[in-house]
């Protein structure tokens, strides 16, 4: 299994910080970096948003969207996607064996995965309301289903991904849904106190 980490060319602060601490937790050469859609080339945002309809906050969006299609072109059949401002501070997601058997699933049930304590979940482990892309694990049916529901979008990706949980009374049928969990173990906690560096 492959992590991406998204991570814009002109954030190499970022880009070391989370570099250091995946080296210290041994899991660096497992990770790629993902080169982000920068907000300010205006000329590419616009070019993909003839294709993308997503919001205001849109280059961190179509980074997301991206990841998502290059994850597709891989052979692998998970991924973890990271934000640039994820602290890991539990390797443990690196055994999906062992982050599914935490929450009693089996790998073929979930679509995403959030590694991070911030999206609220029930007594099933199941996510419900919160928000928070910095770290979530995917399938590859979870990434094509992410794919066809994330577009179009008139909110920020990890609202509209909230509005998809598969609790959702909007979005009761599974093809129409994200079948979401939080891992039971906080694996990675969010490391900014402000906007990313992909809304500036």
């Amino acid at each position: 299994m492959i992590f991406f980490v998204i991570n814009l060319d002109r954030a190499v602060d970022r880009w070391e910080r989370i570099k250091s601490r995946a080296i210290h937790m041994n899991i660096f050469d497992k990770m790629i970096r993902f080169s982000a859609i920068d907000k300010r080339d205006s000329e590419k945002v616009t070019e993909l948003l003839k294709t993308y309809k997503v919001p205001c906050n849109s280059s961190c969006y179509l980074s997301h969207l991206k990841v998502l299609e290059s994850f597709l072109e891989s052979n692998d059949e998970f991924t973890c996607v990271f934000e640039d401002d994820a602290y890991i501070i539990n390797s443990g997601f690196t055994n999906i064996d062992s982050v599914c058997n935490d929450i009693n699933i089996s790998k073929d049930k979930f679509d995403v995965i959030y590694l991070s304590n911030r999206w609220r979940k029930n007594n099933k482990n199941e996510a419900t309301t919160g928000c928070g892309t910095e770290a979530y694990m995917v399938s590859r049916k979870g990434a094509a289903k992410m794919l066809k529901l994330l577009n179009p979008s008139n909110t920020c990706i990890d609202l509209k991904m909230g509005q998809l949980h598969h609790f959702n009374k909007n979005a009761k049928l599974h093809e129409k849904s994200l079948i979401s969990y939080v891992s039971k173990i906080q694996y990675v906690k969010h490391d900014d106190h402000g906007y990313s560096y992909l809304n500036k």
